[in-house]
């Protein structure tokens, strides 16, 4: 079913235990969701003074990279003229913005190698019941229950988006699972340790029906709905953010350091340990 080929709110502001690393934002959230628990910083480039490059994600077991903007700019940036808007024939504004066409987001995911590390993919949408796709509602369930493949809610490990947005950001979509509209109080975006994550709509590398081949499952970040997007289509084919990933654990561990008060705390114990040793000697001669 894949068209592919072969990082606490104090984390934040720096390193917290160093296992994570974010900059702060009004963005990030504190206690939302699982990414103060579950992300990982890995780096990839052997500088770990500029942060780290990917997030390791232990419960689905997969690396991200920490720009989910990195296409940007780069010749796969697909550029579009026209009004605001995801969808197409309304693709947005005269600019190299970070979204792509899905031939462009697979060609650029393929040559990527940061730190020399290839093998990235974009994020996979496999069933939620690990079977078959279920694009309307059904057996009592519907698209807001977050157990149908179209629609809200879903937290599924089947799902690398729809879990990032859920699960690990802790973020609401449009509707709860009674379908009725969230406030907006109740949709504050979380990027957790993910400076340049948007509200924006993202390719998954996902086929959405076997019996349809130009159209990728693609997941909105900004009211969290699951459904299809158009990939190859001449006239009009939609354009969308793309976020690359990698299967298992890739990059060296970024361990703790001490922060400029613990080193000067832990300097100022040596020195009196150190002076503590030498009145001993003393007292003993």
């Amino acid at each position: 079913m894949r068209f592919r080929s072969s990082s606490t709110a104090s984390l934040a502001l720096a390193f917290v235990s160093l296992g994570s690393v974010g900059s702060a934002s009004a963005d990030v959230i504190a206690g939302q969701g699982t990414w103060e628990q579950t992300l990982s910083a890995r780096d990839l480039d052997g500088n770990w003074a500029n942060g780290p490059e990917a997030w390791y994600d232990r419960t689905l077991g997969i690396t991200w990279l920490a720009d989910p903007q990195a296409i940007a700019g780069t010749r796969w940036d697909t550029y579009f003229r026209g009004s605001g808007g995801d969808d197409a024939p309304y693709n947005e504004s005269d600019e190299f913005d970070g979204r792509s066409l899905l031939s462009d987001g697979f060609f650029w995911v393929n040559q990527l190698s940061p730190g020399g590390i290839t093998g990235w993919r974009l994020p996979t949408t496999d069933p939620i019941n690990g079977q078959t796709y279920r694009y309307s509602g059904g057996d009592g369930q519907t698209v807001h229950s977050g157990q149908i493949d179209v629609g809200w809610n879903i937290a599924s490990t089947h799902s690398e988006l729809a879990h990032m947005f859920t699960v690990t950001l802790g973020n609401r979509g449009a509707f709860d699972t009674d379908g009725r509209p969230r406030d907006v109080w109740e949709r504050v975006f979380n990027t957790g340790v993910f400076d340049h994550l948007k509200p924006r709509t993202y390719w998954s590398g996902s086929r959405y029906s076997s019996q349809v081949n130009d159209i990728a499952w693609v997941f909105d970040f900004s009211d969290g709905k699951q459904h299809g997007g158009f990939s190859p289509i001449p006239a009009f084919p939609d354009a969308y953010h793309v976020w690359a990933v990698h299967d298992g654990d890739v990059g060296a561990a970024m361990s703790p350091v001490p922060t400029p008060p613990s080193a000067v705390l832990l300097a100022a114990g040596l020195v009196a340990l150190a002076g503590l040793a030498r009145r001993k000697l003393s007292s003993a001669a």
